[in-house]
């Protein structure tokens, strides 16, 4: 999946080009997509998937090493069936959330890290834009920095059983999440 000019570092813009590096099971493919400077990925119940992030110059397969990126992860949260979503990551330097976050922190014995959602959420509660999270999106969302990267890994499991649902992942670059909250050091 490439999806054009979703990341901003200051006025440059890059492509983020996302590939599954295992098996990767979607519940409905027209919702893996991107919309006003959000990627999505769909995913059934009951699996994960493990990807791998580049940033490449805007029409390039050329990977563009950045001094500093936030990587944002919005409406993190649990669906009807028992479903939860989780990402786990690592080699970030600082993660911020709310104080009041409605995401658990796991730190695995590799140094990575699972965050993983603890609200009921529906897709009528998802946010629009990046730049207009309320309250309670602010609570299922949480920003990355990166220090100089051209490429990330990230798994995203959905708990559950494999029943014929799924759930969505949304990623950004920066959110109004900075604007307000604290940061959690690595």
């Amino acid at each position: 999946m490439r999806f054009k000019n979703v990341c901003q570092v200051g006025a440059q813009s890059y492509d983020l080009m996302i590939t599954n590096t295992s098996e990767y099971i979607s519940h409905k493919n027209s919702k893996t997509f991107a919309r006003k400077g959000l990627a999505e990925i769909n995913m059934e119940s009951g699996t994960h998937v493990d990807l791998l992030f580049r940033i490449l110059e805007s029409g390039t397969m050329k990977r563009m090493p950045v001094e500093s990126l936030i990587f944002s992860v919005l409406d993190m949260d649990d669906g009807p069936f028992n479903q939860t979503e989780q990402i786990t990551l690592g080699n970030f330097s600082s993660v911020h959330m709310t104080s009041d976050t409605e995401v658990v922190r796991y730190i695995n014995a590799d140094g990575t890290s699972t965050f993983s959602a603890t609200q009921y959420g529906e897709e009528r509660d998802n946010p629009g834009e990046a730049e207009k999270l309320n309250i309670m999106q602010k609570r299922r969302a949480l920003s990355f920095l990166y220090n100089n990267v051209s490429q990330w890994q990230v798994t995203l499991n959905v708990t559950g059983p494999e029943d014929g649902s799924g759930r969505n992942f949304l990623f950004t670059g920066e959110s109004s999440l900075m604007l307000d909250c604290p940061i959690s050091v690595k």
